[in-house]
């Protein structure tokens, strides 16, 4: 576990490791490792980690439009009735 981890974290197990991995990189690398494909392999990773944060805020977005929309149509019956 990274030294440090928010508490709120600990409700979702694993989750501030995957945070720590796919943001920080390692201090140490093995010796067949090449800093040019590390570093290609950590940008994917980055790039799969923000690619699923806006995918979850697309959700999230929708789902407050939906709740508008209906909200708004809930606002305009009413006003039709009170006609």
């Amino acid at each position: 576990m990274c030294v440090g981890s928010p508490d709120f974290w600990n409700n979702s197990p694993g989750l501030w490791e995957i945070v720590c991995l796919l943001m920080l990189p390692p201090f140490f690398c093995q010796p067949s490792c090449e800093s040019s494909h590390w570093r290609s392999h950590h940008q994917q990773r980055k790039l799969e980690m923000l690619r699923f944060w806006r995918d979850g805020l697309e959700r999230q977005l929708a789902a407050v439009t939906a709740a508008m929309s209906t909200l708004e149509g809930q606002i305009q019956r009413d006003h039709s009735d009170e006609s």
